[in-house]
């Protein structure tokens, strides 16, 4: 005789199982927004505590105290929109009703879905981008559909590669002393990127792919990815510096080769997550494949550069070999010997806040 089950602790049965897919009809979205939500819950709680409680409440601005409170809520909807989802899920499993009444039902659980992949993307985006500005994009709606709405934008798309890291794996004294300082790099290569206004889009294994969009970065976007260049070319010759113990012997022509492009790229959610997409994309990876210790733009990223911050930048024309392409013109970018004012996006400065990095509106 088989046990009955215990109606207080429902056991809900994976899409595509009995009871469900084609006879429920169950968003097949419904799995992965699940699946999505345990796999991410972790990432935001390094910004906050249990509910209720922040770190160091004595150490912080009221202003950052409202981010905090405002990422917690966040946090706390996406909880409640999966608790509703799973609730709806086995109800539908095990109530009988016509099928125009689970039609609505369905309904109503795919939009539910929705919103919770919609507030599952913003917490992503929200590590993609500076904590000093969280507190305006938890504020904007606007600004969070420019994000998460699927469409094209103009943007800077900025590529870095550290050249000869095979050579620099093999040159380590042990796997993990040489994993140990590419996980350092690469960590310190996306703090740059946000600092910059940019948007970190991924890891790439011995690089990383990040962009500038207009929207977000501003009509300065062009000078802060190049910027944010020099700041990472600076940022790999310390670490370099400081690891020289982890290497059998020193490799002296080692570095980042950063790639930029410029043109209309369109943001997309891949897994979960914002990627960009698009030609600047495929040349800014390309050009990484110049020397080490460059940054190279191609032709539509130099026009605008040097259109509007031409007097901060050299340039110098290079070619670099593509596979499958040949040679092709790049721009090799050297910042002059005056600091590069740094011009916060519109966005931001209507608000009183200090730049990202603490400082006043300027960059090295």
């Amino acid at each position: 005789m088989a046990t009955p089950k215990d109606p207080g602790k429902p056991t809900p049965t994976p899409p595509g199982g009995p009871g469900t897919g084609a006879q429920l009809n169950v968003p097949a979205a419904l799995a992965d927004a699940l699946r999505q939500i345990e796999e991410e819950r972790k990432r935001i709680l390094h910004l906050v505590g249990p509910t209720g409680t922040y770190p160091n409440p004595p150490m912080l601005a009221p202003r950052d105290i409202e981010v905090f409170k405002r990422t917690r809520a966040l946090e706390e909807h996406i909880e409640s929109l999966r608790k509703k989802i799973e609730a709806g899920t086995v109800a539908l499993q095990q109530e009988k009703a016509t099928s125009v009444e689970k039609d609505k039902k369905i309904g109503a659980l795919t939009e539910l879905v929705e919103e919770l992949q919609n507030k599952e993307r913003l917490r992503v985006l929200l590590n993609s981008v500076d904590e000093s500005v969280h507190g305006v994009l938890l504020e904007s709606e606007e600004l969070q559909q420019k994000f998460l709405r699927p469409g094209p934008c103009e943007a800077f798309v900025f590529a870095v590669d550290i050249r000869r890291s095979t050579e620099l794996m093999l040159k380590a004294r042990s796997p993990g002393q040489f994993a140990d300082f590419v996980t350092t790099i690469c960590a310190d290569l996306m703090s740059i990127v946000k600092k910059y206004y940019g948007v970190f889009d991924k890891f790439t294994g011995d690089g990383i792919l990040a962009f500038f969009p207009l929207f977000y970065s501003g009509e300065d976007a062009g000078n802060l990815a190049a910027s944010a260049a020099a700041a990472c070319h600076e940022a790999f010759e310390t670490r370099y510096r400081e690891h020289r113990s982890s290497f059998a012997s020193i490799l002296t022509d080692v570095g980042l080769c950063i790639g930029i492009d410029y043109g209309t790229s369109h943001l997309v959610q891949v897994a979960g997550g914002l990627t960009v997409v698009g030609v600047p994309v495929v040349y800014a990876s390309r050009l990484t494949s110049g020397p080490a210790s460059t940054t190279l733009m191609n032709q539509p990223a130099y026009e605008q550069l040097s259109a509007r911050s031409g007097n901060r930048w050299f340039f110098s024309e290079t070619q670099i070999e593509v596979k499958h392409e040949g040679p092709i013109l790049a721009y090799v970018i050297r910042r002059t010997a005056e600091k590069a004012e740094v011009t916060p996006p519109k966005w931001l400065t209507v608000r009183p806040e200090a730049p990202p990095g603490g400082g006043a509106g300027t960059a090295r």
